[in-house]
């Protein structure tokens, strides 16, 4: 594979990127020196190029058009967290250890809202009418996508935390428990013991099938 940004292809992300569940959508991340590249399954966007050195996003959209802008909320911040993106491709999601979760406009790089809460966000999960954040201080949100407006909130001891699927995702929530949590009401769907290995294979065969 090349080195040379201008050579990578959606089929190159998809062929050689790390594979990852950002929620409605299967997204596949490369990372190469100075530059990071998203494609995406089944969504408007096809795939994004940034540019780390200039923090310049680059956007293919399937319908042929692109987009290019510079925001410097796209630094090294995106090789720990990837890109998430709204289901209709017009919002980009970026998160910081530092401020909270900003979503962007995929057209302009324009900042449309910022949630209230500047606690650092460890994983973001993106469906069709809502977004799901893991925030640091161990709590759950459930966002509105279009107005970073706040629906609900869970407090949990997070330990770790793993999509499975386009509606679901596990939470480590005591040392010793699993829960499998539905990302659009934050509702315990299934509970299990860490020291059930075979729920827990299970539940992770779903996400690598």
């Amino acid at each position: 594979m090349s080195n040379n940004p201008t050579e990578i292809t959606y089929e190159t992300i998809v062929g050689s990127g790390r594979k990852s569940c950002i929620g409605h959508s299967t997204a596949y991340l490369l990372h190469i020196p100075g530059h990071y590249f998203v494609a995406y399954e089944a969504l408007p966007i096809l795939y994004l190029w940034v540019d780390l050195n200039l923090n310049n996003v680059t956007i293919y959209y399937a319908d042929g058009s692109v987009a290019s802008w510079t925001n410097r909320l796209f630094d090294a911040y995106i090789t720990q967290f990837g890109i998430s993106i709204s289901a209709d491709g017009d919002y980009i999601f970026a998160q910081t250890w530092e401020n909270g979760l900003y979503c962007i406009s995929s057209r302009t790089g324009e900042k449309i809202w910022r949630t209230q809460s500047k606690a650092a966000v460890k994983n973001i999960y993106v469906n069709s009418n809502t977004i799901c954040i893991n925030r640091k201080d161990k709590c759950l949100e459930l966002i509105a996508p279009h107005t970073g407006e706040v629906i609900r909130e869970r407090k949990l001891t997070i330990h770790e935390f793993f999509a499975v699927d386009t509606c679901r995702f596990m939470c480590r929530t005591t040392v010793k428990k699993w829960e499998v949590i539905d990302s659009n009401t934050l509702e315990t769907v299934d509970t299990f013991s860490a020291d059930d290995r075979d729920s827990v294979r299970s539940w992770f065969a779903i996400f690598y099938s």
